[in-house]
């Protein structure tokens, strides 16, 4: 039986080549595949798909003002408990932020690390921008060894710091730290070997070539690291601004 991450990659990949072929190319957005990924989630686990579902565990500690932090999609077996989640980024001309892909890949752990759920995140759009994903210097992260590199691996599992960030990696996620300064925050994530449809063609090639895809999809299974170490940001990160609310979450917790 096929894994959920190739039925998502295959199905997702297949419908945007029909799409493009009829023309519908130009409405290609993260909003207009929402459709194909909840079909997937539906199919495969045969019960109901929640989109833009809260986010069992960031939502109690979000700090300040602003919308509640949701997932993408939330497949619900038994509301509230969440069997899988998926979070979709396209990738358009200007491409995407590597902090942006870092905070989706956080939020799908930490979920699956609560639920006991499956996780996976879809990267989706133009093939040529998947190739900048998988060789530019602007996807470069920090792995769980603090090896500086690019963030996936065309073939292989890759893992990401969260923890133990320094520099500018460090500064690229403060922003969003310091909105859920007591969260509980995975040390490192670890990503399982991707699936990508049509098969690998990453090569930039000009759209008359005949047979190349124009649209590519890749997708990851997040690993649920059980034993894993696991963090607050105002204790690693000094996040002065909300040390005083850790503080006091810390001796509630200790005084259980």
């Amino acid at each position: 039986m096929p894994t959920t991450t190739k039925v998502l990659a295959q199905a997702l990949g297949s419908w945007l080549q029909y799409e493009y072929a009829l023309g519908r190319g130009g409405l290609f957005n993260e909003r207009y595949i929402s459709t194909p990924i909840s079909q997937v989630l539906s199919y495969r686990f045969k019960c109901g798909v929640s989109a833009e579902h809260p986010h069992p565990t960031l939502g109690p500690v979000r700090g300040g003002r602003g919308a509640k932090p949701s997932v993408d999609f939330a497949v619900i077996e038994h509301y509230p408990k969440v069997r899988a989640l998926v979070e979709s980024k396209w990738l358009n001309d200007a491409g995407v932020k590597v902090e942006a892909i870092i905070w989706d890949l956080i939020r799908l752990e930490m979920v699956a690390h609560a639920e006991n759920a499956e996780a996976y995140f879809v990267l989706a759009g133009k093939r040529d921008r998947m190739t900048e994903v998988f060789e530019a210097a602007r996807y470069q992260w920090q792995n769980a060894r603090l090896v500086e590199g690019l963030l996936f691996d065309r073939v292989d599992r890759a893992s990401v710091a969260v923890e133990k960030l320094t520099g500018k990696y460090l500064q690229k996620l403060r922003p969003y730290f310091e909105k859920y300064a007591t969260g509980s925050f995975p040390s490192d994530i670890f990503l399982k070997q991707p699936y990508s449809y049509p098969y690998s063609v990453t090569a930039a090639v000009s759209d008359t070539d005949a047979g190349q895809p124009k649209y590519q999809v890749w997708v990851w299974e997040i690993e649920r690291n059980e034993g894993g170490r696991r963090f607050q940001p105002c204790d690693a990160f000094s996040l002065s601004s909300n040390e005083a609310h850790c503080v006091g979450d810390m001796r509630r917790f200790l005084a259980a």
